[in-house]
């Protein structure tokens, strides 16, 4: 019985330090982007969260800033987004933001096969979008805003299949809107503005079939607005004003009878307005 007893306790033991260990090593990487010594522990700092030792959620907000005697806001750390992040497959949920964090968005955090929810809200950051956030199988919200975020939109961001709500806002965002986000079958929102997008609004957004935004606006996107669109029968907000967009305006736009909010203004539409724009009676 005793020895019974003392190989139970041994095994819950070892299993306690393997697990301290777990923690440790995760830790050891959120320090690096908290800049705290590598042995705090990070279980304690605001909305962190660990759980069965691993840490699940990241939820952050980094800035160490104070005044000087000309009340100018001075930082006297720089923080970056460490690409052991990727190490940390237990994650559902990363929120991280900062006046002061510099460098880039690494490619790494494509191996967080967990993750739902990325949040990333950093001005310093001079950065493209990776491609490898198109493994990401689980996400159904991600938001980037970052004014030196450049680049293009990876088309393989189309592969994120759960994926309901979509932010790049206010960034530096150039080149086409990736026609394989026509495949994004449980897009709600999608909302790129404020950018450098060009080109034409793929016709294959026609098949988001549950979205309820979009919103384009602010950018250099050119061409006609695609009657396809008009096949959206649940969005609420259509959102393509101040662009480079030309022709007429859709008669099929008509057809969207749940839409609230339609703004194609500040772009080189000709013709009339449709007959047809007066069905909807939610506008």
């Amino acid at each position: 019985m005793n020895i019974s007893f003392l190989l139970i306790n041994f095994i819950y033991i070892v299993k306690f330090i393997y697990a301290q260990t777990d923690i440790n090593k995760e830790c050891i990487v959120v320090n690096k982007l908290l800049n705290k010594d590598p042995s705090f522990d990070c279980c304690t700092y605001g909305d962190i969260v660990c759980k069965n030792d691993h840490i699940t959620t990241i939820n952050i907000n980094i800035n160490y800033a104070y005044s000087n005697e000309t009340n100018e806001v001075v930082y006297d750390k720089y923080n970056y987004i460490p690409p052991e992040l990727g190490s940390l497959t237990n994650l559902t949920y990363l929120s991280i933001c900062g006046d002061n964090i510099r460098g880039s968005i690494p490619p790494e955090l494509g191996n967080l096969t967990n993750l739902e929810y990325l949040y990333i809200y950093a001005d310093k950051l001079t950065s493209t979008i990776p491609p490898e956030l198109g493994n990401l199988p689980k996400l159904f919200y991600i938001y980037l805003h970052g004014k030196y975020i450049n680049g293009t939109i990876p088309s393989e961001l189309g592969n994120l299949s759960n994926l309901q709500e979509m932010y790049f806002s206010r960034c530096s965002i150039a080149g086409p809107i990736p026609s394989s986000f026509g495949k994004l079958s449980n897009l709600k929102t999608i909302v790129v503005d404020q950018n450098e997008l060009s080109g034409e609004i793929p016709p294959e957004l026609g098949n988001l079939s549950k979205l309820e935004r979009m919103d384009f606006s602010n950018n250099t996107l050119s061409g006609h607005i695609p009657p396809e669109l008009g096949k959206l029968s649940k969005l609420k907000n259509l959102e393509l004003d101040s662009n480079d967009l030309i022709g007429s305006i859709p008669i099929e736009l008509g057809n969207l009878a749940n839409l609230k909010t339609l703004d194609l203004s500040s772009n080189y539409l000709v013709d009339s307005i449709p007959s047809e724009l007066g069905k909807l009676s939610k506008l």
